[in-house]
């Protein structure tokens, strides 16, 4: 009976290993902690702003909490009517090899586009 208890608590330790293997990474609050960057999320619509943005902020990094964390820059963003700051912050990268490339904006026929940053 002992091994039948045995076997059962090997099972047990087992299937919670496979089980957590299996569970994403975590995800954090952009303002307070490390975000997952978005991957592959295909396409999004180009932002248009009527007039170039503001110059960036200078933006010193805290301390990373964690050395598998990439620093993401801020940037201007465009609300329709105004640009707005969007503060940097730490980012899960989706490998130990990936770079972040920071989005930009570029200067196009019809005024200002914002061109994604991505992973390489």
């Amino acid at each position: 009976m002992r091994h039948f208890y045995r076997l059962g608590g090997i099972a047990a330790v087992a299937l919670t290993a496979v089980a957590l293997s299996a569970c994403p990474p975590p995800q954090y609050d952009a303002t307070t902690s490390p975000t997952a960057a978005p991957v592959g999320a295909g396409p999004t619509p180009a932002t248009v702003a009527p007039y170039p943005p503001p110059p960036p902020r200078t933006e010193t990094p805290p301390p990373s909490p964690d050395l598998a964390l990439a620093w993401q820059p801020g940037h201007w963003s465009w609300t329709g009517s105004q640009y707005v700051w969007t503060p940097g912050g730490y980012v899960v990268p989706p490998s130990a090899i990936s770079q972040w490339v920071p989005g930009y904006w570029q200067q196009g026929p019809g005024g200002w586009i914002w061109i994604e940053g991505h992973w390489v």
